[in-house]
Order: C-alpha cells, then sequence, then structure tokens
C-alpha cells in the first residue's frame, strides 16, 4: 500500500502511528499526522526552526 509513498511519507506516517500509539489512539488522527511531521528532521529541522514549541502545543491539545 505505502509503494506509492515517498520515503518521505512512509516516514512520517510511520512516526504519526508511533504517537497515536503513544497517545493511547487506535486510529492516526490529524495531531499524529502533524506530530509525525515533526518528528522527521526532512522537515522539522529545515522548515519549522521552532519545532519543539509546536510539538509541545499539540501534545497539550491531548491533555485537555
Amino acid at each position: 500500500m505505502f509503494e506509492r509513498f515517498t520515503e518521505n511519507a512512509r516516514r512520517t506516517i510511520f512516526f504519526a502511528r508511533n504517537q497515536a500509539v503513544e497517545s493511547g489512539s487506535s486510529f492516526i488522527e490529524p495531531e499524529h499526522i502533524c506530530l509525525g511531521l515533526l518528528e522527521d528532521p526532512w522537515l522539522a529541522n529545515d522548515l519549522l526552526k521552532n519545532a519543539h514549541e509546536v510539538r509541545t502545543e499539540i501534545l497539550a491539545g491531548f491533555r485537555g
């Protein structure tokens, strides 16, 4: 199924799935994809200089 995806997209989905499992979710939600993108250095290091702050804000949303 993932053959059509680029290597970057596959890594992002992998990281998103890990985030979903860590948060106790049975599904990959948009928030998990955002966290997956921030986890992957190809985006986080090049485009988002404040990735840690963005990640903290997303995780705070899970906590209520």
